[in-house]
């Protein structure tokens, strides 16, 4: 990852899914931005995308579950390696315990609603 931190650029449908999540997790868009600029938050490439696509896990401040007291977070990166680390789009978070990963299917459908948001459509 590169010294400054990445700047995550939300939109709607993301602004959506983290307001949904502040209702059970009031702590969870101050516990999103720590892990941003936090040296210690690990990314790793999830297969297939060419190193576009990413997952963190972010502590919760609401949760006390070990690993599981966590979210997953999957971005889609502009730049395409860690050390050129520029601007991320949030794809989808959810907390760990509900599921492991996202499915491709999952996966792509929300690529493909960045895109159309990006786009303008």
């Amino acid at each position: 990852m590169s010294n400054a931190p990445p700047k995550l650029v939300s939109w709607p449908r993301f602004d959506r899914e983290l307001a949904r999540l502040k209702r059970k997790y009031p702590h969870v868009e101050e516990d999103l931005r720590k892990a941003m600029v936090s040296p210690t938050t690990r990314l790793d490439a999830v297969p297939g995308y060419s190193h576009r696509v990413w997952k963190a896990r972010v502590p919760s401040s609401d949760m006390r579950r070990g690993s599981r007291g966590s979210f997953r977070l999957y971005m889609w990166m502009e730049a395409s390696t860690p050390e050129e680390l520029q601007i991320l789009y949030p794809l989808a978070m959810y907390p760990k315990g509900e599921r492991v990963d996202l499915t491709k299917t999952q996966l792509r459908q929300a690529l493909e609603r960045l895109f159309d948001w990006i786009e303008g459509g």
